[in-house]
């Protein structure tokens, strides 16, 4: 989280997306919406965004 990427893990085989980049400011929060289907972030450099893992 300190370079600002954000990747998805599974824990069965290890398989990974990445689903943000690294280049900005550190992850300093993030969290599932309510119908667990999308995950809020924010960065210290300012950013945020909202990733849908169901697209």
């Amino acid at each position: 989280y300190d370079d600002g990427m954000v990747m998805a893990v599974r824990f069965s085989d290890a398989k990974e997306v990445l689903l943000r980049r690294p280049g900005k400011g550190a992850i300093t929060a993030m969290m599932w919406d309510g119908e667990e289907r999308r995950i809020v972030f924010g960065s210290a450099a300012g950013d945020c965004g909202v990733i849908d893992i169901t697209a």
